[in-house]
C-alpha cells in the first residue's frame, strides 16, 4: 500500500531532503491512524525506505537531524511485527532501536523482553534483563517471570514477584480477569495506564509459561474474584420449562466455624417442609449473588425430588428479597420475608449434630486394634480432592482434602475428615485406627485405591489380623466421591459428562486433545480474529476462531454463520450468535464432577492454566452442555487447526481417518477484517 506524496517538490525554497521528511510524517500519522497492523505496516515500512533514501549531510552512518524521526519509524515497524505476532521481524527492530540509543528512551526493551519470552530466548532475555537496571514494577515482573519460567518457584522469583506486586498490584486484575485488556487500546508505558500496555504486552507470556498463572496465585494469594459470583444468571428458558409447585421454600444462612482456623465460613440451605432441597458450603460472604446459586440449584438439581419453580420462597434478609423479586416475577414466584422459620433453624442445629458426632477424636496411647471385636465388614478408603476451592485473602486458593471411609456392604460413609493439606502416607491407616477405636469394632478387610499409604496401612492391619487390599477399582467409593463432587454443582457450570450421548470414552478423548490443542498454541500463528472456514464433505460449513492471540482468553469458538461472526467482530452488534467453544482456564472453570472425572481418570491437563471447558451457547447467551456430536465437531476442528495455521497455506484439505471426522474436511482463511 502507497500513499501519495502530500507536498510537491516544486516549491521554490524546498530541497528534496524536506519534501522526503514531510513525506515521513505524514506517513506516521496516516499509520497511526490504522488499526489494522498489516495495513500500518505497509505504511511504515514506505516511511523507512523513504528515511533511508535521505542522504545525511553529516555522512552516509547516520542523520543526526534526522534521527528521532527515524527511530518513531522503527518503533512503527516493530509494534506492527508485534501486532502482527511477527516476534522474530519484531525483535530485530527492537533490538536495532536500543543500539541506536543505549539509553532506551522509547522503552523498547519492554517490548524486546515480550518478544523474548513468546520465542523462549531466555539466556538472550537474561542479558537483557540484567543490562538495565530498571526498578519498575513492569520490569520486576518481568525478571520474576523469567525467574519462574527458567528456575521454578524459587525464594529469588517470589521475592521479586512480591516486589512487583507491591508496586503495581492492578497487573493482577489484568492476569485473573477482573479487568478487561483492550487489543485496540494503544500501549504506553510511561503514564497512568502503563500497567494496561504491560498487560497487553506480557499476558501472552505469562500464560505462556507453564504453572505461571497458578504460581502468581499461590505466591501472592490472590483469592477468587466475585466476578464469578457477582453477575446472577437467569436461566429463563430453563426455568419456564419447568413445572410450577405450590410449594414454599426458606432459605437459611449459618456461620460456622472451620476446624483449622478461627476463619468462618457459611452453610447455605433451601428447604421445604422437612425436605433439603440445596445445601451449599462458602468461604465467600454470603451476599445475594452467592445465596441465588444455591436456590437456581434446588429448582434446577435438587437434592430430592424432581426440579420444579415454587410459588413463594422465603428469606430472612432484606437484601435478597430486593435482589431476587424482580428475577423471581419472570417465573412467577413470589419472594417474601419470614424473620421466623423454625424449620432452618433446627435444620442447622441437626446438622451441627451430625457434623460433631461424624468427628474422630485423636488415638488414644494405649490404643490397641487388635483387643476389639473383629466384624465381617469391609471398609474403602480413599482421598478426595475437593473440587470447590476455599478462597480467602488469608489462604489465596486451597483445595482442601477429604479422607473417606465407606462401609462397602451398606455404602455409607463412615467417616469424611478434611485436611487443608493433602494426608501423608501414614494418614490411611491412622484414620482407620481412629474410626477402629470410635465405633469399637475392627473390619475383616481394608480396601486401598491410594497406593502411596498402602504400606504402612498393610503393616499395621497385619498386626491386628485385618486384611488389606490395594485395587485398581473400588466402585462403591467411586460413586459415592462422584456423588459428592456433584453436590458441589452449580447451574453456571457447562458439565461434559451431562452432555447428550457423552461417554467417558469421548470425554478422554477430548481432554487428550485439547491438551495436545493447547500445548501447540495455534493463537500464535493466527493473524487475528479472522474465522477459518471449515467445509465439510457433506456440504455444512462452520466458521471458527482461534482466540489468544492477545493473551487474554485462549481456546476456539466455532460458529455456524459467518454473517453474524463478522458483524459481531466487526463491532456491528454485540448480540452472541449460536456457537460452540472450547475455553482454557484454571481448575475452578470446570464443573465439579468433570474435574473429579478429570482426577480420577488421570486425564491429561496441559498446564495448571489449561482445563478446559466445552460449551454450547444458544442465542439467548444460556450456556449447556455440548451433546457427543458437538463435542465431537470440537474434537475434530481442534486436531487440524494447529496443523492448518502453521502451514501459512491458504486452504488445505484433511482426511477424516486420520483426524477423527466423519468425513473430509477443508480449512479456508476468510478474508482479513480489513476486506469486510
Amino acid at each position: 500500500m502507497r500513499i501519495k506524496n502530500p507536498v510537491g517538490s516544486s516549491r521554490v525554497g524546498t530541497t528534496e531532503h524536506d519534501v522526503i521528511l514531510k513525506k515521513v510524517r505524514y506517513l506516521l500519522l496516516e499509520a497511526e491512524r490504522i488499526s489494522e497492523p498489516d495495513l500500518a505496516l505497509d505504511l511504515y515500512q514506505e516511511a523507512l525506505a523513504a528515511c533511508n533514501s535521505v542522504a545525511s549531510p553529516a555522512g552516509p552512518n547516520a542523520a543526526p537531524a534526522n534521527q528521532p524521526l527515524l527511530m518513531d519509524v522503527v518503533f512503527g515497524v516493530a509494534e506492527s511485527y508485534w501486532r502482527l505476532n511477527r516476534l522474530d521481524d519484531a525483535a530485530v527492530h527492537f533490538r536495532d532501536l536500543i543500539q541506536r540509543d543505549p539509553s532506551d528512551a522509547r522503552l523498547a526493551r519492554y517490548w524486546l523482553a515480550a518478544c523474548l519470552f513468546g520465542l523462549q530466548l531466555y539466556e538472550e532475555l537474561d542479558d537483557l534483563l540484567a543490562h538495565f537496571g530498571d526498578q519498575s514494577h513492569c520490569w520486576l515482573y518481568a525478571r520474576a517471570l523469567h525467574e519462574f519460567a527458567t528456575e521454578g518457584d524459587t525464594e529469588k522469583a517470589r521475592k521479586l514477584l512480591i516486589d512487583a506486586h507491591g508496586k503495581g498490584r492492578k497487573f493482577m486484575d489484568y492476569l485473573f480477569g477482573d479487568e478487561q485488556v483492550l487489543a485496540s487500546r494503544l500501549i504506553r508505558m510511561r503514564s497512568d495506564s502503563s500497567l494496561h500496555g504491560f498487560a497487553r504486552l506480557y499476558l501472552p507470556a505469562w500464560r505462556s509459561v507453564p504453572g505461571a498463572v497458578a504460581w502468581t496465585r499461590q505466591a501472592l494469594r490472590i483469592p477468587l474474584s466475585d466476578r464469578s459470583v457477582t453477575p446472577m444468571p437467569l436461566p429463563l428458558n430453563q426455568l419456564l420449562e419447568l413445572p410450577r409447585s405450590k410449594a414454599t421454600w426458606r432459605v437459611g444462612v449459618s456461620p460456622a466455624k472451620k476446624t483449622s482456623s478461627e476463619n468462618t465460613y457459611w452453610i447455605v440451605a433451601v428447604v421445604c417442609d422437612e425436605t433439603v432441597l440445596s445445601t451449599d458450603i462458602v468461604d465467600l460472604q454470603p451476599t445475594p449473588a452467592v445465596v441465588w446459586s444455591a436456590v437456581l440449584k434446588a429448582m434446577l438439581e435438587p437434592i430430592s425430588g424432581s426440579p420444579s419453580v415454587p410459588s413463594v420462597i422465603e428469606v430472612a434478609r432484606p437484601e435478597y428479597s430486593r435482589a431476587w423479586q424482580r428475577m423471581l416475577n419472570e417465573v412467577d414466584c413470589q419472594c417474601r420475608l419470614n424473620y421466623r422459620m423454625p424449620m432452618i433453624q433446627e435444620f442447622f442445629k441437626e446438622l451441627a449434630t451430625v457434623v460433631e458426632a461424624t468427628r474422630l477424636r485423636q488415638l488414644d496411647a494405649d490404643f490397641e486394634p487388635l483387643d476389639l471385636p473383629q466384624t465381617d465388614a469391609v471398609w474403602q478408603i480413599g482421598f478426595f480432592h475437593q473440587p470447590e476451592p476455599i478462597s480467602n485473602a488469608k489462604v489465596g486458593v486451597v483445595r482442601p482434602w477429604l479422607l473417606c471411609i465407606l462401609d462397602r456392604d451398606s455404602k455409607v460413609a463412615l467417616c469424611c475428615e478434611l485436611s487443608m493439606e493433602q494426608p501423608g502416607r501414614e494418614a490411611i491407616w491412622e484414620y482407620a485406627c481412629r474410626l477402629m477405636q470410635k465405633m469399637s469394632i475392627r473390619p475383616q478387610r481394608l480396601e486401598l485405591m491410594n497406593g502411596d499409604g498402602f504400606g504402612i496401612a498393610k503393616e499395621g492391619a497385619s498386626k491386628c489380623a485385618t486384611d488389606c487390599v490395594l485395587r485398581d477399582e473400588l466402585p462403591e467409593l467411586d460413586n459415592f466421591l462422584f456423588e459428592m463432587a456433584v453436590s458441589f454443582s452449580s447451574p453456571e457450570k457447562c458439565s461434559l459428562v451431562n452432555g447428550r450421548g457423552v461417554t467417558p470414552e469421548v470425554m478422554e478423548e477430548f481432554y487428550e486433545v485439547a491438551a495436545i490443542y493447547y500445548s501447540r498454541a495455534p493463537w500464535r500463528h493466527v493473524p487475528g480474529d479472522v474465522p477459518i472456514e471449515i467445509r465439510l464433505a457433506n456440504g455444512e460449513t462452520r466458521y471458527a476462531v482461534v482466540m489468544g492471540r492477545s493473551g487474554m482468553t485462549f481456546g476456539v469458538t466455532v460458529y455456524e454463520d459467518f454473517g453474524k461472526v463478522r458483524d459481531l467482530l466487526c463491532g456491528r452488534t454485540r448480540e452472541m450468535p449460536e456457537s460452540k467453544s472450547v475455553i482454557f482456564d484454571e481448575f475452578m472453570s470446570l464443573s465439579p464432577q468433570d474435574l473429579y472425572l478429570v482426577e480420577r481418570h488421570g486425564w491429561p491437563i496441559a498446564t495448571p492454566e489449561a482445563y478446559p471447558v466445552a460449551m454450547s451457547l444458544s442465542r439467548d447467551r444460556q450456556p449447556d452442555s455440548p451433546s457427543k456430536v458437538s463435542l465431537k465437531l470440537l474434537i475434530g476442528i481442534m486436531r487440524v487447526l494447529p496443523d492448518f495455521v502453521e502451514s501459512e497455506m491458504q486452504s488445505k484439505s484433511y482426511d477424516a481417518e486420520s483426524y477423527g471426522f466423519k468425513q473430509a474436511v477443508q480449512c479456508t482463511w476468510t478474508a482479513p477484517r480489513s476486506q469486510w
